[in-house]
């Protein structure tokens, strides 16, 4: 009798010592729908947003049809908004290898109602071919592809998994415009990042605020598949949602600049240019904007090489094309005090001969 009064004592204090513990916050479910394809099922999330930082998707709208046909060398032209998809990937390894895994794969699109963001969402690996599938339905209609860095992984990657899924990639007669690789030669000069979240801040007006690191979606997503519990998926889904965003606004803001190249006016956006426009052959307007960038307070803040080379490219100009052997001689010269290398010193020299001999054009 005594060794059972012991027990319930033993019962009665265990019970209180759990109910005197504070109480865990219900888990909040995962937003969305589950949808149902006839591959299987999986969960969709939509949001509609009209602004995103200082940018409005109403500007979406008036890009020019032809905007993009500068940024991709006549690859793509006369693309309306509205068939624009904007698709970014969360997965289950940043490296990549045929065991990575697209669980989250969200797409934007311009509608009449703002910018909408459908995202698919794979709850286990079993929902996998019914996520691709509602993939390929909304890009259906689409008529162009625009990624950030999805050209060299989530292209790819997506299509590996669809072959794996005995399915048929929708990328083939996508023309697919990667904004990283225009984003580099416009801004590398200019910030210390181009990475999406770094230029959102600096271009976009818009600051992230408690985003998830990237390097941790992975172990997110695992430890939901381990646990049924959300954790910090909320945050992936949002982390997505802002990158499809500012992927979109870029879209608005960066061909601008290549298709009307004099609406620059950062020395490291006129240098960037610049280049660009030297690897298409066009010297002249590269020249041009050299000038205006040498001209700026910015200029003297780039790296060194950069000016250097911006200085060779005038003192050749000068003294080739417009025939200005002073104004030649007078970027030589600012070569030569960056860079002492024996090739200046004899254009250097070869100036300061002309100029001797009364060789100038009038």
């Amino acid at each position: 009798m005594e060794d059972l009064r012991a027990q319930l004592e033993a019962l009665r204090a265990r019970i209180r010592q759990i109910e005197s513990q504070p109480k865990l916050a219900p888990v909040e479910p995962l937003p969305g729908i589950e949808v149902e394809t006839p591959k299987g099922r999986h969960l969709e999330m939509r949001t509609i947003v009209a602004t995103h930082g200082d940018f409005h998707f109403s500007r979406l709208d008036e890009i020019s049809p032809d905007a993009l046909h500068a940024l991709t060398d006549g690859l793509v032209a006369n693309v309306a908004p509205d068939r624009i998809a904007f698709l970014d990937t969360e997965t289950t390894g940043l490296a990549g290898g045929s065991g990575t895994v697209a669980f989250l794969t969200g797409i934007g699109r311009l509608t009449r109602e703002g910018f909408l963001v459908r995202q698919y969402f794979m709850r286990d690996f079993s929902e996998e071919a019914s996520m691709l599938h509602a993939v390929t339905a909304d890009l259906e209609d689409a008529e162009l592809l625009v990624t950030y860095n999805g050209r060299a992984y989530d292209e790819p990657l997506l299509a590996s998994r669809y072959t794996m899924a005995r399915m048929k990639p929708p990328f083939g007669r996508l023309p697919h415009v990667d904004l990283l690789y225009g984003s580099r030669r416009l801004w590398k000069l200019r910030f210390d990042s181009c990475r999406l979240v770094e230029l959102e801040a600096q271009i976009l007006g818009h600051l992230r605020e408690g985003d998830v690191p990237g390097g941790l979606i992975p172990q997110i997503y695992f430890e939901f598949l381990r646990t049924g519990r959300p954790g910090h998926l909320h945050a992936v889904l949002h982390h997505n949602a802002l990158d499809i965003r500012s992927l979109a606004a870029l879209t608005a803001i960066l061909p601008v600049r290549f298709s009307n190249v004099g609406s620059a006016v950062h020395a490291a956006e006129l240098v960037g240019l610049g280049r660009w426009l030297i690897s298409k052959g066009d010297r002249e307007e590269a020249a041009s904007l050299y000038e205006r960038a040498i001209a700026t307070i910015e200029f003297d803040r780039l790296p060194q090489a950069r000016r250097r080379d911006v200085y060779v490219h005038l003192a050749k100009h000068f003294e080739h094309r417009a025939k200005d052997t002073r104004r030649a001689l007078d970027m030589a010269m600012e070569v030569l005090l960056l860079d002492e290398a024996a090739p200046h010193h004899r254009r250097v020299a070869r100036l300061r001969h002309k100029i001797s001999q009364g060789t100038l054009t009038p």
